[in-house]
C-alpha cells in the first residue's frame, strides 16, 4: 500500500529528505529536465499542476494521460527512487570509506613512525649491546696489551706486563656494514679487530698492489702486543729476513736479556731449516707432555702443571716465499698445522710477486693461516668474515724500544718456576730404606708433573755415568748438590760412598764437610777435594783405580761378574757403590802434562769398566771445547756416558755435552732449566725439566740428620789446595804415626804435613841416632816454613816425657829481638816443660859454635850409649832462616867458624841425639853453609817454593816439580824413599 503523498519543497516521493533529496541537482534531475524541455526552459510548479507535464501525479484524475503511460511513469519514478537510494548509499559508503581511509592513513603513519622509532632504538640497543659484548670479550681474550690503543695510559706503566700469552691480538678496527655512526656514541671503527695467535693460530699478511708498508707495520704491532702480554722471557721471536731488511731491529733491546728472546735474524734457507727443525722438536716435546696430561695446548699444560716447559715462539717469516726452499716449506707447513697449540705460531709476510722455488706452493701454507689481505686503507681477514678492517697505525718506535727494554729487564730478573727439593726427598721415616744392589737413583727436579730421575745402573740397562754441562751462573752447582743429597737421603753410607772433587773457586762442596763449630757433615763423603788441586785429583783417581782393580779380583775369586752378583753371593759384606763427582773436570785434564795424561788414562778405565765393580762417574763442566788432551780420547771416554744433562749454554758447548747436532741447551731460557737425555745425546730423546732448588739451610739440616743417623762418623778427607794442613789435626796425625810404628821402636817423628793423597797418613821424618838424620827445609815461603817447623817442634815435644828434651832455636830472621813465630815455637816446646834456648840475630853463629862443642863433648863422653843425665837429653836444633844468619863463615869469639860448627851438627850430631832441622830459602845458600861434601849427609829434604832445577839437582834430572803456595815436596834420601808431595801444617795456635 502506497504511503500518502506529501507536498514537500522540491517534490518527490516519501522519504525525499533522504539521499534522493540531496541528489536533486544531480545527474537524475538533469535527465528529467532534458526530457521535459529540450530547450532547457525552466518550468514552474504552476505549469506542472496544470497537467501539462507528463510527470504529473498519477492520482490526478484530471491527468489526460492514459493509464498505461501513468503506469510506466509510476514504475519509472519508483526505479528513480531506488536508484537515488542506491546512489545515496554508495555516496555514503564512499564518504565513510574515504573518512576511514584517512583515519587509517593517519593511524598507519603514526604506527609506522612509532615502529621506525622503536626499530631504530632496538637497532641502537642491539649495536650497543653487541659493542659492549665485543668489548667485554676483547677484555677477556685480549687483555690490555693485546688490544689497547697505542695512546692508552697503561702503556706508560709496568702493570700490564705479563698478563698472559696473547691468544688473540688486535690488528685494526672493524667497519660494520649498515652501522650508522650518527646513531651511536662510538664510531664503528673503534671496535677492535682481533686475530688468533698464541695457542690458537698463525697469521699471514698479504699486501695487494704496490702497497707494501702495512704488513711490516702490522708485524711490529703484533710483535709488540705479543711481547707485552706474555710473561717476560716466556716468548721468543725467531726472524727469517732473507732480504736483510732489519724488520725486527726496533726490538733490539731484547737481545740484552741473554735469553734468546730475539735471536739473530736468519737469512739463508739452511739457517731457516736448522731453526725450524729445532722448533719442530720443541713442538713434539710439548705435544708429548700435553698428551700425557690430557690437555689441548701449552697454556692449559702450564696451568695444570704450574710449569711452562717451553717458551712460546713466534716465527716471523718476511717476503715469503723468497728464500724458502722445499725443505723449509715442508717444515713451515708442519709448524702451521701443529705448532700453534704447542707454543709455536707463524707470522708470515707473503709477497705474491715472488716466484716460488720448485716444490714450494704458497697456497699450501696459506691455507693453514688466518690471512689478512688488502691495502693500508682497508683489509679483509678470513677469520672475520663480512667485515672490513682498517689497519692500526704502527706503534711508535719509542714505545717499541721502551717495552722491549722492560721485557728484557723482566726476563733478566725472572727465573724458571721454583721446584721445591723437599717433596722429592723420602719421608723422615723412609731415609736410607733403598739399597744400591742394582743401582741408585737421584731425584733432581720436575718435568711438568713428572719427577726427573737420574738412574745410575751397571746393567739392565747400562746407565753408569753422567756428563753435565752448563754456562757459568746457570745452576750447575745447585744441580750437583741436589743430586748428591737426593742419593744421600735414599741410600746409607754402606750403600754409597762419595768422592767429590771441586776444581773451581766456588767451594760448593766445602759445605759438605765439617766446619769450626759445626761438626756434622755428609756421612757418605769419603773425600772432599776443594779449590782445584790437580795433583790431589790425580791421587783420587789413582785410589779409585786401585779400588777398581782390587774389587775386580775380589769379584773374580768369588765367581761374580759384577757388584750386584757379588752382593747377592755375599749379602753380609759391605761393598758400597763408589760415586766420583768432579766439578769443572776439564781443569784436571786441560793441560798437556803428566797429570792430565795420567788422569785421562784412569778416567777412560773407570768410564769403560768401572760399572761392573760399582764405580760411577759424574763429570761436570762449563766448557769442553778446545781441550786438546781429550781429542783422541773423547769418544772412548764420553762414549761411556749415556746420561747427558745440560743447563743453558752456547750452541757449541751444547753439542760438546749433549752430542753432535744437539744444540737444544742453547734454547734454554732460565737458570735451573735443563735438557736431560739418557740416549747418549740423541736429539730425538731430549727432555726438558727444572732442577729443584737446594736451600742451604734445609740441606744443612738434612746433613745433620743423616750424620746423627750414621752415629756421628769421622770426618772425610778434606783437601784444600790453597790452604795449609789444619794444625788442629796434629794430634790425630801424631797418634796415627805412633800407632803405625813398629812395637818397641824408639824413633821420634817430626811431623811435616799431610800427603796429597786420599789416605791422610801424615808425612813424618824419623829422627834416630843414625847418620843422615838431619832435615833441611829449603825454599821460599815464610808461612809454610814456620808451619813446618812448628809441626816439628810440637810433635817432638809431645813424644817426650815432660822436661825430657831440649830445644834450641836459632832465629836468624827476627833480628836481635827475635821473630813472633819463633816465640810461638818456644811456647809449644815449653808447654811440655822442655828446655828452650833461643839465639837471635847476631848470636846465631855463637849458638852454632856452642852446639858443636856439646856434640864434641858427647862424643868424647861415649856418645849415645853413655848414661843419660839432665845434660844428655835429646837436643833438637831449629835453624830458623839460616840464610839470613850473618858472618857464618868468619871466626867468632871462641875461634870457631860457625859453618864448621854447622857441618859438625850435620855430620856427627844425630849420633849423640843432637838433631838439626834447618830452614834455608835457597839451595845455593844451603850448599854453601853445609858444604858440598857434607850435603849428602842430610837425609831428609822438604822443598817449598824453589826452582825445578834445584829439586832436580838433589833428586834427579827427570823429576818434574812446580812450586806453589802451601805445597812442598818431601824425600827421605837416607831410606831410599820416593818424593812425596806434602801440604805443610799451618803454624800451631798460641797456647797449644
Amino acid at each position: 500500500m502506497m504511503p500518502p503523498r506529501t507536498n514537500q519543497p522540491g517534490g518527490g516521493q516519501a522519504g525525499g529528505s533522504g539521499p534522493g533529496t540531496r541528489r536533486a541537482g544531480g545527474r537524475w534531475s538533469r535527465a528529467r529536465r532534458d526530457k521535459a524541455d529540450p530547450q532547457g526552459t525552466p518550468r514552474s510548479d504552476n505549469h506542472r499542476s496544470a497537467g501539462t507535464s507528463p510527470l504529473s501525479d498519477p492520482e490526478d484524475t484530471t491527468d489526460p494521460l492514459p493509464a498505461e503511460e501513468r503506469q510506466i511513469r509510476t514504475t519509472f519514478l519508483r526505479l528513480r527512487g531506488t536508484a537515488d537510494a542506491l546512489l545515496a548509499a554508495a555516496d555514503a559508503g564512499r564518504s565513510a570509506a574515504t573518512g576511514a581511509y584517512e583515519i587509517a592513513e593517519r593511524d598507519a603513519a603514526r604506527r609506522t613512525h612509532r615502529a621506525v622509532q622503536k626499530a631504530e632504538a632496538d637497532a641502537d640497543n642491539a649495536y650497543e649491546e653487541a659493542r659492549d659484548t665485543l668489548a667485554n670479550r676483547v677484555g677477556r681474550i685480549a687483555p690490555f696489551a693485546a688490544s689497547a690503543d697505542w695512546d692508552a695510559p697503561g702503556w706508560r706503566s709496568d702493570d700490564w706486563l705479563g698478563t698472559g700469552p696473547a691468544r688473540y691480538v688486535r690488528i685494526g678496527s672493524l667497519s660494520v656494514p649498515g652501522a650508522d655512526p650518527r646513531q651511536s656514541g662510538a664510531h664503528p671503527d673503534q671496535l677492535p679487530a682481533l686475530v688468533p695467535l698464541l695457542d690458537v693460530g698463525s697469521l699471514g699478511l698479504i699486501a695487494e698492489g704496490d702497497d707494501k708498508d702495512w704488513p711490516i707495520r702490522t708485524m711490529h704491532s703484533v710483535l709488540l702486543r705479543a711481547l707485552a702480554a706474555a710473561p717476560p722471557g716466556r716468548l721468543e721471536i725467531v726472524t727469517y729476513d732473507p732480504r736483510i731488511r732489519g724488520v725486527t731491529s726496533p726490538f733490539a733491546a731484547l737481545r740484552k736479556a741473554g735469553n734468546d728472546l730475539l735471536a739473530d735474524p736468519l737469512a739463508t734457507p739452511n739457517e731457516l731449516l736448522a731453526r725450524l727443525t729445532l722448533l719442530r722438536a720443541a713442538v713434539m716435546r710439548v705435544a708429548e707432555l700435553a698428551g700425557a696430561h690430557g690437555v689441548p695446548d701449552l697454556a692449559t699444560l702450564t696451568e695444570v702443571t704450574g710449569v711452562q716447559p717451553e717458551p712460546y715462539r713466534l716465527v716471523v717469516v718476511c717476503d715469503y716465499p723468497y728464500g724458502v726452499d722445499s725443505r723449509a716449506q715442508t717444515e713451515l707447513i708442519r709448524l702451521a698445522e701443529g705448532g700453534p697449540h704447542r707454543g709455536v705460531s707463524l707470522l708470515v709476510h707473503h709477497d705474491p710477486r715472488v716466484v716460488p722455488d720448485d716444490g714450494v706452493n704458497p697456497a699450501e701454507l696459506l691455507r693453514h693461516l688466518n690471512v689478512a689481505r688488502g691495502r693500508n686503507s682497508a683489509i679483509t681477514v678470513n677469520a672475520l668474515p663480512a667485515v672490513t678492517v682498517r689497519p692500526d697505525q704502527p706503534p711508535p718506535r719509542e714505545l717499541i724500544e721502551r717495552v722491549s727494554a722492560r721485557v728484557a729487564e723482566g726476563a733478566r730478573r725472572g727465573a724458571a718456576p721454583v721446584v721445591e727439593f723437599e717433596p722429592l726427598l723420602p719421608e723422615p721415616d723412609k731415609l736410607w730404606t733403598e739399597d744400591a744392589i742394582r743401582g741408585m737413583t737421584a731425584k733432581i727436579g720436575r718435568a711438568g708433573l713428572d719427577t726427573v730421575e737420574l738412574e745410575l745402573r751397571g746393567s739392565d740397562p747400562s746407565l753408569p755415568n753422567v756428563l753435565i754441562g752448563g754456562a757459568s751462573g746457570q745452576g750447575k752447582s745447585n744441580l750437583l748438590l741436589v743430586l748428591l743429597h737426593s742419593i744421600a737421603a735414599s741410600y746409607s753410607p754402606d750403600e754409597v760412598a762419595m768422592f767429590l772433587l771441586d776444581f773451581k773457586d766456588g767451594l760448593e762442596f766445602d759445605r759438605l764437610g765439617p766446619r769450626p763449630g759445626r761438626p756434622w757433615h755428609l756421612p757418605h763423603a769419603r773425600v772432599l777435594g776443594l779449590e782445584g788441586d790437580r795433583a790431589f785429583g790425580l791421587a783420587v783417581l789413582r785410589y779409585l783405580d786401585g779400588e777398581f782393580r782390587r774389587r775386580a779380583e775380589q769379584f773374580r775369586l768369588a765367581g761374580a761378574n759384577d757388584l750386584a752378583g757379588y752382593r747377592t753371593l755375599r749379602p753380609n759384606e759391605t761393598v758400597p757403590r763408589l760415586l766420583l763427582v768432579i766439578d769443572e773436570f776439564q781443569v784436571l785434564v786441560a793441560e798437556d802434562d803428566d797429570i792430565a795424561r795420567a788422569s785421562i788414562v784412569i778416567l777412560e778405565t773407570l768410564a769403560r769398566r768401572g760399572r761392573a765393580v760399582g764405580v760411577h762417574l759424574v763429570l761436570a763442566s762449563q766448557t769442553l771445547s778446545g781441550i786438546e788432551t781429550l781429542v783422541t780420547k773423547e769418544r772412548s771416554i764420553f762414549g761411556q756416558f749415556p746420561w747427558r744433562v745440560s743447563l743453558k749454554t752456547e750452541a757449541s758447548e751444547s753439542e760438546a755435552v749433549l752430542g753432535r747436532q744437539n744444540t737444544e741447551a742453547a734454547q734454554l731460557r732460565f737458570r735451573g732449566e735443563i735438557v736431560f737425555n739418557r740416549e747418549y745425546g740423541d736429539p730425538a730423546h731430549n727432555r726438558r725439566g727444572v732442577v729443584a732448588y737446594a736451600d742451604e739451610q734445609r740441606l744443612d739440616a738434612l746433613r745433620r740428620t743423616l750424620w746423627e743417623k750414621a752415629g756421628r762418623p769421622a770426618a772425610p778427607r778434606v783437601f784444600y789446595a790453597a790452604r795449609p794442613s789444619d794444625p788442629n789435626l796434629l794430634t790425630a796425625a801424631l797418634q796415627r804415626v805412633l800407632t803405625d810404628a813398629p812395637p818397641g821402636d824408639d824413633t821420634k817423628f817430626a811431623l811435616l804435613g799431610l800427603p796429597v793423597d786420599v789416605d791422610p797418613a801424615p808425612v813424618a821424618f824419623g829422627l834416630t841416632a843414625d847418620p843422615g838424620r838431619t832435615l833441611a827445609v829449603v825454599g821460599d815461603g815464610r808461612d809454610d816454613a814456620f808451619g813446618t817447623l812448628g809441626a816439628v817442634v810440637w810433635s817432638l815435644a809431645a813424644q817426650h816425657v815432660r822436661g825430657g828434651a831440649e830445644f834450641v832455636l836459632l832465629d836468624a830472621v827476627g833480628g836481635d829481638a827475635g821473630s813472633p813465630e819463633t816465640a810461638l815455637l818456644a811456647e809449644a816446646a815449653g808447654a811440655y816443660d822442655h828446655g828452650v834456648t833461643r839465639y837471635t840475630g847476631g848470636a846465631v853463629g855463637g849458638g852454632l859454635s856452642e852446639l858443636a862443642r856439646i856434640v864434641d863433648e858427647r862424643i868424647a863422653s861415649g856418645g849415645k850409649h853413655a848414661d843419660l843425665t839432665a845434660e844428655r837429653r835429646p837436643i833438637y836444633v831449629l835453624g830458623i832462616g839460616l840464610h839470613r844468619a850473618a858472618r857464618l863463615d868468619h871466626y867468632d869469639d871462641t875461634g870457631t867458624v860457625p859453618t864448621d860448627a854447622l857441618r859438625t851438627l850435620v855430620r856427627e850430631g844425630p849420633l849423640v841425639d843432637v838433631h838439626l832441622i834447618g830452614w834455608w830459602n835457597s839451595l845455593r845458600v844451603f850448599s854453601e853453609h853445609v858444604g858440598y861434601e857434607y850435603a849428602p849427609l842430610v837425609g831428609g829434604y822438604v822443598f817449598l817454593r824453589v826452582p825445578e832445577a834445584d829439586v832436580q839437582g838433589v833428586l834427579g834430572p827427570y823429576l818434574r816439580y812446580q812450586a806453589q803456595l802451601h805445597r812442598g815436596l818431601f824425600c827421605d834420601l837416607s831410606h831410599g824413599g820416593r818424593p812425596v808431595p806434602v801440604v805443610p801444617f799451618g803454624l800451631p795456635e798460641r797456647g797449644r
